[in-house]
């Protein structure tokens, strides 16, 4: 459960507002690379300026564990896409992991499944339950991609940009997060332009490269490769269907372990 829900952590990143300069070669709010972030899963972006309403990818994990200087090395799969309800999204996604373990985590947006293959155990949960029970579980950030101001605040990252020129930012739980200390999020370049030429992102997907820092000071790294978006996503890859011989575990007010 721990490589899943880091990975969680990191895709929860879009949102909020302030500036400084830091940058070389020309001044670059803050806000318009938040902006670019949240503009492709806007409800009020407009659909032919880029909207993402779903993407799928492959995806590379590094979680670094600090007291041992370790570094265990991860690869899957993730679907993700994102349902209109009023003036609200709903978050569907289906993470899975081929190393270092088979691991899958699935939800309709109102249901979520952990499958253990191995232990021929799955956990369903309520996201519901989740979201009120454990406020700062990184899995409840994915309930509101377009409104993570909420729950964050941003900055400039110590190093606000990669080698190859993008732009690196902070965000940091608002409230006390048993999970993690800070998010480093490092922002397309070519959808920030893309965001500051037109006011939309176009067809870019805006994440190149993100890491969750723990309290301990770990940090779990993940990099997107093969992105596509808006393919056709069929509602059946978003439910769970119980496997024979397999376990339900349901728990109550206690989420599972991290």
């Amino acid at each position: 459960m721990r490589h899943l829900l880091r990975s969680l952590i990191l895709m929860a990143l879009f949102i909020c507002a302030a500036s400084r300069p830091g940058w070389t070669d020309d001044v670059l709010p803050l806000a318009d690379v938040l902006r670019a972030l949240e503009a492709p899963f806007s409800l009020q972006d407009d659909p032919q300026g880029g909207r993402i309403a779903s993407f799928r990818a492959n995806f590379r994990q590094a979680s670094h564990i600090a007291s041992i200087d370790k570094t265990q090395l991860g690869t899957g799969q993730v679907r993700f896409h994102f349902v209109p309800r009023g003036q609200e999204l709903t978050t569907r996604f289906h993470w899975s992991y081929d190393k270092p373990e088979v691991q899958v985590l699935i939800s309709d947006g109102e249901t979520m499944w952990f499958y253990l293959p191995d232990n021929r155990q799955v956990i369903e949960s309520s996201m519901t339950d989740v979201a009120r029970d454990q406020g700062q579980n990184p899995v409840t950030f994915l309930r509101g991609l377009a409104h993570l101001e909420r729950e964050f605040t941003p900055a400039w990252a110590d190093i606000d940009r990669d080698g190859d020129g993008h732009p690196v930012i902070m965000l940091r739980p608002k409230k006390p997060s048993q999970f993690i200390d800070h998010l480093d999020v490092t922002v397309q370049r070519e959808a920030v332009d893309a965001y500051r030429a037109t006011g939309q992102s176009g067809r870019i997907f805006p994440l190149k490269g993100l890491s969750a820092v723990d309290l301990n000071g770990n940090r779990t790294s993940i990099a997107f490769e093969d992105v596509e978006i808006n393919p056709v996503m069929p509602d059946d890859l978003f439910q769970f269907r119980l496997p024979a011989g397999v376990e339900v575990v349901r728990p109550g007010q206690e989420f599972p372990g991290y």
